[in-house]
C-alpha cells in the first residue's frame, strides 16, 4: 500500500503517489459512478431500495419533471459560476 508510483498525466510536482492513495481514489470514483447509474436505473424501472416490490420513488403524478430539470439546471449554472 505504501509503494510509490507516478501518474504521468498529473500536474508537475504531484506526479508521485502511493498505491493506497490510488486504490482509495478508484473505490471512490467507482462508487460515485455506480450511484449515478443506479439513479438512472431507478428512473427507468421504478424500483428503489433493496426489496423487490418497494419503489421508494414518488408516483409520476406527484412531481413535476420540468420543474425538477429547471432546478437541476439552475444548480449546475450556479456551481459553474463559482
Amino acid at each position: 500500500m505504501d509503494a510509490v508510483g507516478s501518474v504521468p498525466w498529473w500536474k508537475e510536482g504531484e506526479l508521485e503517489t502511493t498505491l493506497g492513495a490510488i486504490l482509495v481514489m478508484m473505490v471512490s470514483e467507482t462508487a460515485r459512478h455506480v450511484g449515478h447509474v443506479d439513479i438512472v436505473r431507478e428512473l427507468i424501472d421504478g424500483k428503489a431500495g433493496s426489496q423487490r416490490n418497494a419503489t421508494g420513488l414518488p408516483d409520476a403524478g406527484d412531481w413535476d419533471w420540468g420543474d425538477y430539470v429547471a432546478r437541476l439546471e439552475t444548480a449546475a449554472r450556479t456551481a459553474a459560476e463559482r
